[in-house]
């Protein structure tokens, strides 16, 4: 009787419908708990604790003006804003709503870009979606609590695979160019293109929607405004380029090993890593084998990027989480499941004391449960060693 209990329960609770209604109460309890913490301090100015929210939502009369989109702008938030014009223009939505709805709208927007974005997931069983949203929860509260853009971007890159599957060649551009113009390392999802057929198909889309959304902000500046912004933009990433090494292999091979190698050359060499998922093109037929191409994307872009920050690892999380999820399991990737899950999601928490946390966080341990499970997806990828769920085939 209390084991069919459980398994009732369990049939009942564990549903993509409640994992929804829950995500949405966290969202939503999220946003109000941020604004009304009190004021804190950004770059050495007070301003409210949802400070990324103003960012983002005061480049659109900064677009709309013709101010630097780039430079600091103390007296509105701290921090600098790193996005494209075309986002700054997509802020004009939030620009005149009141802070606390404009808030609560962002989080749920980036909430729900997340879930339709696993929810669409081809051929993978509800049972694996409702975990892999459970497994990305931390990383989503972390998001949501400092109000950031990576789990919309989670959510275009999964889309981005959704309709590449379904042969949609025009939306699977469309997410794509938004990934690229929320962050530039969005366009690494433009890789997934040569596992499909129709590739022509696709670039023409690619060019189309990147001139299409790249021009938007044309309907309130001139031209020359908008060159100037692209301009500033060009400038402050090159500048920001040689700033950190983030939780990334440039962080580990840095303090690990006191290495500083070139920046461009490890990219390079990550490239050519990724580049080896090419090699079995008789495996593209297979959706397993997709799905570990996703999943390779999804922590390369973290883990090659110097300015890889905690937020930013629910992108490598959603990676792991479809390794995992889209094969068979075993005990040696579950035991590298937990790894992640421990030491991605709860590094830096209260789980571990303040002398730990602060050793985690110097020694960018963050980091490499993401760097050894890529290298164990790469090497499935290229020895085809893997086994599919019967629930995920070709």
């Amino acid at each position: 009787m209390k084991i069919r209990f459980l398994q009732l329960f369990t049939k009942h609770t564990f549903t993509l419908r409640s994992i929804f209604i829950l995500l949405i109460l966290i969202a939503l309890g999220v946003s109000l708990q941020q604004f009304f913490l009190p004021e804190r301090e950004f770059s050495g100015v007070m301003h409210p604790h949802y400070n990324n929210y103003l960012i983002f939502k005061y480049s659109f009369p900064h677009l709309l003006n013709n101010l630097n989109l780039y430079t600091l702008h103390l007296t509105e938030y701290g921090d600098l804003f790193k996005y494209s014009p075309t986002f700054a223009f997509a802020m004009g939505l939030f620009y005149y709503l009141p802070n606390w709805l404009g808030l609560i709208i962002w989080n749920l927007l980036n909430t729900i870009c997340l879930f339709i974005g696993i929810k669409m997931l081809p051929r993978m069983d509800e049972r694996s979606k409702v975990f892999l949203l459970l497994f990305v929860l931390f990383e989503l509260i972390g998001n949501l609590q400092n109000e950031q853009s990576n789990a919309l971007i989670t959510g275009f890159v999964l889309l981005t695979f959704v309709f590449f599957e379904r042969r949609n060649m025009m939306f699977a551009a469309l997410f794509v160019v938004l990934a690229f113009y929320v962050k530039i390392f969005g366009i690494v999802a433009a890789a997934l293109f040569l596992l499909y057929p129709q590739k022509g198909r696709f670039l023409l889309y690619l060019g189309l929607w990147t001139v299409i959304l790249g021009a938007l902000p044309l309907l309130i500046v001139s031209p020359g405004e908008l060159m100037a912004q692209y301009e500033n933009w060009a400038e402050l990433l090159k500048e920001d380029h040689g700033l950190s090494y983030g939780f990334s292999v440039m962080g580990v091979l840095h303090k690990w090993f006191g290495l500083d190698i070139s920046k461009w050359l490890l990219i390079v060499i990550g490239v050519a890593l990724f580049c080896v998922g090419y090699i079995r093109h008789n495996l593209f037929k297979d959706l397993v084998y997709r799905y570990l191409f996703l999943s390779s994307i999804l922590i390369w872009i973290i883990i090659f990027n110097h300015k890889a920050e905690s937020p930013t690892y629910i992108i490598a999380m959603a990676g792991i989480g479809i390794w995992f999820f889209a094969q068979k399991r075993t005990i040696f990737n579950t035991v590298l499941l937990a790894l992640a899950f421990v030491f991605i999601s709860f590094t830096l928490t209260d789980l571990f004391p303040r002398e730990m946390r602060q050793f985690l966080y110097d020694y960018y341990i963050k980091a490499i449960p993401a760097i050894l499970i890529w290298v164990m997806l790469i090497y499935q990828m290229v020895s085809g060693s893997f086994q599919a769920k019967n629930e995920v085939r070709s």
